[in-house]
């Protein structure tokens, strides 16, 4: 049990610090995200090769 406790820690923290990179650049470009500002903002010749 007390093994199990301390493994349970690290858990949380790695879901911590993983939601706030995804929740920045949403939050800065809502828009790119939404796929509309991208074909918008990036040339056809860049999302062709893409």
């Amino acid at each position: 049990m007390y093994p199990v406790k301390q493994t349970e820690p690290p858990s949380p923290d790695t879901t911590t610090i993983s939601q706030p990179p995804p929740a920045r650049p949403q939050y800065r470009h809502p828009e790119l995200v939404s796929g509309s500002a991208l074909t918008q903002q990036t040339p056809d010749t860049e999302i062709n090769p893409a």
